[in-house]
C-alpha cells in the first residue's frame, strides 16, 4: 500500500523580510567601518601635522640658537666703549655676527629677529644686514634677506639676563647697554590652550671676548670683569 505524501512548505531561500534585515544590518557595519577607518585617517594626519608643526619649530629654533650663540661683542667706540651694539625687547632682539662661512660676504652682519603679527598667531622673522664699523644707528639699517623661521597660532615672547654679572632674573627688554646678556629664552605659547607649544628654549652667548681684546688691558675688553664695559676694563 503506497504511503501518502504530505505537502511541505519549501525552505529554501529567504523571505524578503529576512532579506532586508541582512541588507540593513550589513549597511550598519559597514557605516561603522567607514567611521573608524575616519577616524584613523584623521588620527594619522593630526599626527602627522603634529611632527611635522614640532619639526619646524625645532628647526626653526636651532637657527636661532646658532645665531645668539655666535653674537659678536662690538662696542660703540673701540677706544672709550660705553655699550654693546646689542638691542633686546620682547619682540624683536638686533645683534652683531660674523655669519656662517657659506653665507659670509661682508664680514659681520647686523642681525634682526623681529616677531610679527601672521594670521591668527605670530611669526618670528630674520632679517640681515651689512655692518660697517662705526654704523651704530640701528634705525637707519637697510634690512634685507627676510626668512620666516617660526609660525603658527602661538605667541612668542623673548626674554634676557646675566648671571654671570648678577642679574638673574629674566627681562622682557634689556636696557644694560654696558652688558651683554648670558642668555636669551623664547617662550612659544598655543594661543588657543594659553600653555607653551614646547618646553622654554634658552640659548646662552657664547663668544666672551670682544673683537679687538687682545688682552685684559686693552679698551673695552670685559674678560676681567664678567662682561661689563667699565668693571676693569681698561677704560
Amino acid at each position: 500500500m503506497p504511503i501518502p505524501t504530505t505537502s511541505r512548505r519549501s525552505e529554501d531561500g529567504f523571505t524578503l523580510i529576512e532579506i532586508l534585515t541582512g541588507l540593513l544590518i550589513s549597511s550598519i557595519i559597514m557605516v561603522g567601518l567607514s567611521l573608524a577607518m575616519r577616524a584613523v585617517d584623521l588620527g594619522y594626519d593630526r599626527a602627522t601635522t603634529s611632527l611635522e608643526r614640532q619639526a619646524t619649530i625645532a628647526s626653526g629654533l636651532d637657527i636661532v640658537a646658532g645665531d645668539i650663540a655666535r653674537i659678536e661683542r662690538v662696542v660703540d667706540d673701540p677706544t672709550r666703549p660705553s655699550r654693546f651694539l646689542f638691542s633686546g625687547q620682547s619682540k624683536e632682539i638686533i645683534f652683531i655676527l660674523a655669519e656662517r662661512p657659506g653665507n659670509n660676504r661682508s664680514g659681520l652682519y647686523w642681525v634682526r629677529l623681529a616677531v610679527r603679527p601672521a594670521g591668527d598667531g605670530e611669526e618670528l622673522v630674520r632679517f640681515r644686514a651689512p655692518y660697517s664699523p662705526g654704523q651704530h644707528d640701528i634705525g637707519a639699517i637697510a634690512w634685507s634677506d627676510e626668512v620666516v623661521l617660526l609660525h603658527g597660532n602661538i605667541r612668542i615672547e623673548l626674554a634676557y639676563r646675566a648671571p654671570r654679572s648678577g642679574l638673574r632674573s629674566w627681562a622682557g627688554g634689556w636696557q644694560a647697554a654696558p652688558i651683554l646678556p648670558g642668555e636669551i629664552k623664547v617662550e612659544l605659547i598655543d594661543i588657543a590652550t594659553n600653555r607653551l607649544r614646547v618646553p622654554v628654549f634658552v640659548s646662552a652667548l657664547k663668544i666672551d671676548a670682544e673683537v679687538d681684546c687682545v688682552s685684559n688691558a686693552a679698551p673695552g675688553c670685559t674678560i676681567a670683569s664678567n662682561g661689563q664695559l667699565g668693571q676693569g676694563s681698561g677704560n
